[in-house]
């Protein structure tokens, strides 16, 4: 008899947020023409940075899912393929239609800070 076998070991769990590069995908139906619930800053012209979630359809969205959810600090950087360009994620936003929305997680340790992208 040997003792510790091998059989023991037990696999680490991944934390509740696993995606691809930091990246998934949300489909919203917004053809009740609710509002999608998010405040967002657009100064870098490319994306649209979530300052906060207040309700709304993404509100919805959230309270339904285990991970995946959309955050303060998050970044959608497409709205049914449209991406590059703020004004065409706005535009997109406000249609009354299913929304399919990339949104990129932000990363822990820019969390709250100025964005230093070059």
């Amino acid at each position: 008899n040997v003792s510790g076998s091998p059989g023991n070991f037990e696999e680490p769990k991944l934390p509740d947020m696993t995606s691809t590069n930091d990246t998934f995908t949300v489909t919203i139906d917004k053809t009740s023409g609710s509002k999608l619930g998010v405040d967002v800053d657009h100064q870098d012209g490319v994306t649209l940075l979530i300052d906060e979630v207040t309700g709304g359809l993404v509100g919805d969205w959230n309270a339904k899912q285990g991970n995946a959810k959309i955050m303060k600090g998050d970044r959608i950087i497409e709205v049914n393929g449209q991406r590059g360009d703020v004004s065409k994620l706005v535009d997109e936003c406000k249609q009354n239609k299913v929304l399919k929305l990339v949104v990129k997680k932000c990363s822990s340790e820019r969390a709250g800070g100025p964005s230093m992208d070059a």
